[in-house]
């Protein structure tokens, strides 16, 4: 938590998803993964990971869609793939499954160019339903410039991932304050 103004804001926030999200969101997955292989791109993650591309496609389309709900701006699905184009309005958003090896936020230099801010999204439950929780948000810029890197392979268009903690995140209800 932190103190504002004699307040305590939350960290963190956790958002339901509905069925109907749940299914917008995995037709989603499945329309990019088709298009990666259709493609012959790499999707969403790489073997270091242990996640498929479609699992990884599933993850980042529940957590977009839990940050789009969140702030009001919608998520960017049914686009073509565009790697200058950020996930919901100007937000970049980095999910993962609760119980992922990996915890702090990874985000890469070409994320400076294409969000102002970066949010971190854990999904803490899914099925016909889900729930994830934002766990904060950072501009982008500074995310990366206070960031350490990654010891896996480089991303081949995005370059080496450097993780930023989560623990120097701000709470999501402050994102308002700098949104347009």
């Amino acid at each position: 938590m932190e103190r504002r103004a004699g307040l305590l804001v939350p960290s963190f926030v956790y958002v339901n998803i509905s069925a109907e999200g749940m299914i917008r969101a995995r037709r989603e997955a499945a329309a990019r993964n088709a298009s990666a292989r259709t493609y012959g791109a790499r999707t969403g993650t790489n073997h270091q990971a242990g996640l498929s591309g479609a699992v990884a496609d599933e993850i980042g389309a529940v957590c977009e869609l839990a940050v789009s709900n969140y702030v009001g701006i919608p998520p960017n699905f049914g686009q073509s793939y565009d790697p200058n184009s950020a996930d919901v309005g100007p937000i970049e958003v980095r999910g993962r499954k609760m119980g992922s090896a990996y915890h702090d936020i990874r985000v890469y230099e070409t994320d400076i160019a294409k969000a102002p801010f970066i949010v971190g999204a854990t999904i803490t439950e899914i099925g016909a339903t889900g729930v994830v929780r934002l766990n904060g948000w950072s501009f982008t810029a500074e995310a990366y410039e206070n960031s350490v890197p990654a010891s896996f392979e480089p991303h081949p268009v995005k370059g080496q991932a450097r993780w930023h903690s989560v623990t120097a995140l701000r709470p999501m209800a402050t994102i308002f304050e700098h949104l347009p």
